[in-house]
Order: structure tokens, then sequence, then C-alpha cells
């Protein structure tokens, strides 16, 4: 069982630019958030699963009264704001939806670059800025300083990622290969729960060990043997909804995601046996 403190992490994932004003216990085991955004005041409810959220009332079956947390006081036109703000919200799940990712985003980042949906061959252009932004991400690094830099975006909770990173160890202590793994939350809760909590540590040695601790299998209240302190564990979230934006520009979306740069050209590719790796090894070091 979560308790507020991780109800607030989930919440801040999904709903990164909205202000939480209380958290309480609600009805049916849920969670009541009651928050404030733009000036407006809005109740969100999280379900048991820990996966799913309701946004505005809840009412009893018995009808004798609903069961309403109090709304947070406002002077703006909390009605107009909050039709606003559940726009935003609906139009996001449904491009979501259509995606068929678990990518935990409000709203949509203002990249220069085109949508893969809307262009499959991303121009060398656009896969320049991606590569760019990429490159800004919070990171984990293995392998030497002077071998071929590659970028991989990695889910703690993707059996592929966890493939590809036993591969990738290979080539980085032979000094192939230098990776930089940036955490993302795009599959599960737990993803993105793992994922902050590899970055917390300002240390790269310190994140290593990290890395190494949640590929393990497990859910994140087993392997988090003790809590950090929340604003440590915020300014984490933060960090892993940046890259989750990024990672939205991928062409298919898919973890882990390779990005490098070869012969002039950034490359986007999603890699996992070895075979395709040490291609990809070969290419670079020609």
């Amino acid at each position: 069982m979560i308790d507020a403190s991780g109800v607030e992490a989930i919440f801040k994932n999904r709903f990164p630019d909205v202000t939480i004003k209380n958290i309480s216990n609600g009805p049916a085991d849920t969670w009541i958030i009651k928050t404030e955004f733009k000036g407006g005041s809005k109740s969100f409810y999280l379900l048991s699963d820990s996966s799913h959220f309701i946004e505005g009332d809840v009412y009893s079956v018995f009808g004798s009264q609903d069961l309403q947390p109090e709304e947070v006081k406002t002077n703006t036109k909390a009605q107009d704001l909050e039709q606003q703000f559940l726009a935003k919200v609906k139009a996001k799940r449904s491009e979501l939806n259509n995606e068929n990712n678990n990518s935990n985003v409000l709203k949509s980042p203002s990249h220069p670059f085109k949508l893969p949906e809307l262009n499959s061959v991303l121009t060398s252009e656009d896969k320049g800025k991606f590569y760019e932004r990429t490159k800004e991400l919070e990171y984990i690094e293995i392998g030497d300083k002077s071998a071929p830099l590659i970028h991989v975006f990695f889910d703690f909770n993707c059996s592929g990622c966890r493939q590809a990173k036993k591969v990738l160890k290979k080539f980085a202590d032979n000094g192939d290969l230098r990776i930089r793994y940036i955490p993302v939350g795009v599959i599960t809760k737990e993803s993105a729960i793992k994922a902050a909590y590899s970055l917390i540590p300002a240390s790269n040695d310190d994140r290593n060990i990290l890395l190494n601790h949640f590929v393990q299998p497990g859910t994140a209240d087993e392997l988090i043997k003790s809590k950090a302190p929340k604003t440590e564990v915020l300014r984490a979230l933060k960090e892993v909804n940046k890259a989750n934006k990024v990672f939205m520009f991928t062409p298919k979306k898919l973890t882990p995601t390779f990005t490098f740069e070869l012969d002039g050209e950034v490359v986007i590719a999603n890699l996992t046996s070895e075979k395709s790796i040490q291609n990809l090894v070969d290419r670079l070091r020609k």
C-alpha cells in the first residue's frame, strides 16, 4: 500500500504543473487529491490500483449525500478555468491512448521539431534538435571517456532494456562504448519512481549503484529500502518528466531507444540483441 507521499509522487509525475493543496483518504480505498491550477480548483481521486485517476466528484449509492472534498477557495472564475484544464487533460489523454504508451505528460512540450506521428522519417534538422535536447537530460554514465558515446532511453520495467544493458556492459568494459543511460518512466507507475530514485544522487558512481539495483526484479516498494526526502524525490521526478517529454519524439516510442552521432548524422534506433549492438560498435569504430 502506498502512503500520502507516494500518492503525491505518482500525481506530480502525471500532472507536474498542478499544485497539490491537500491529500486525504477517500471512499473505497481511494485517495483524494485537492489541487489548484492557474487559480482554479479541482479534485482528483486516485483509484486503489494506484494507476488511474478520476476527476470531479464521487457520489454515494445511498443518495444521502455526495462524497465531495472541500473545494479550494479562489477569487477567479473557477468554472471557466476548470473547463480549460479538463480540455487540456482530455486532449492529452486521447493523444497518449492513440499512441499506445504510458508516458506521464500533462501538456505538450514546445519543441521546434516535427512530431514523429506526423513525419515518420525525421529530417536531419529534426534529429539534430532532438539530439541536442537529449544531451541536456540527466543520465547515468558507464564506459571509457575516450570511447564513442551513445545515449540510451532506459525504462527499469522494460525487459528489452535489461537485456540490452547486459550486452552494453560487455562493450563498455572492453572500452568500445561510452553509454549514457537516460532513465524514463513510460511503461508503468513503477518505472517513474525507480527512474527518479536512480537520479537522486549527484555522484555518477552512486547513480551506477542504483542503476544496477533497480534493474533487479521487484516493485519499487520492495527495492526502495529507505525513503528519500520528498523534495529530492519531486526534483528527480521533474527530471524524469523532462526525459519522458523528449522520448515522446522518438519515432517508435519503444525502449530501449539508442541515439548517437554517426558520420555527422544523428541516428535513432531500437536495439536489444548482441548482434545489432555489435554492428553499432563496428560502425562507430570505423
